[in-house]
């Protein structure tokens, strides 16, 4: 069985590939990134359900009021069937939703402030229109090396970095030494998601 440690490196390393090819689309690197995390979170927290989709909020039929749904999560993080599931798409009812996980692949400095501030912003529509507190978590794969998980811990309490830049390589080339800095990231996060059970 894979240490944590080793999932993380693989989520990185797999997160990458598509890169290495060439192809450098923003909408594809993230979809990436979010089914190699529900992949990985499905094994290592097997009583819980992850996808992505919407969460409903009203009891009736959606209206297609900003009140009825949220936006799309990347990752919602519930309890039970989904009201619906459209080839991997999911719509759940807020009451069966623990939480979500919001996923890039990369965050640099000029960014995070915006990313910290858009957090807070829909953690509290999450938690207005579904009348109960949901936890949102955020994952970075990759980060700018003066974005390290102590600066994400300051700022967004439940934010993970797996790995910075090492002077533009991939991690298989830079033979994870920095790796240690970012040791433990994904093992706090599959521990944090099960203390919502």
């Amino acid at each position: 069985m894979k240490s944590f440690d080793e999932i993380q490196k693989w989520l990185v390393e797999q997160s990458e590939r598509a890169h290495k090819e060439g192809i450098r689309h923003a909408g594809l690197s993230g979809t990436i990134c979010e089914n190699l995390l529900m992949l990985e979170l499905r094994k290592s927290v097997p009583k819980l359900n992850f996808d992505g989709g919407v969460i409903k909020f009203c009891k009736g039929k959606i209206n297609n009021t900003k009140h009825d749904v949220s936006k799309q999560i990347d990752i919602i993080i519930y309890k039970g069937k989904p009201i619906y599931d459209i080839f991997g798409t999911i719509v759940v009812h807020s009451s069966q939703v623990l939480g979500a996980i919001e996923v890039t692949k990369w965050t640099e400095p000029k960014e995070f402030r915006k990313v910290v501030s858009s957090l807070q912003r829909e953690e509290a529509e999450l938690k207005n229109k579904s009348k109960k507190k949901l936890r949102l978590f955020y994952v970075t794969f990759r980060a700018s090396n003066n974005l390290r998980p102590s600066k994400f811990k300051s700022h967004i309490r439940h934010g993970y970095c797996f790995y910075g830049r090492t002077s533009g390589s991939y991690p298989w080339e830079a033979r994870w030494k920095n790796f240690s800095i970012y040791a433990g990231q994904y093992e706090k996060l599959v521990k944090d998601v099960k203390k919502l059970i």
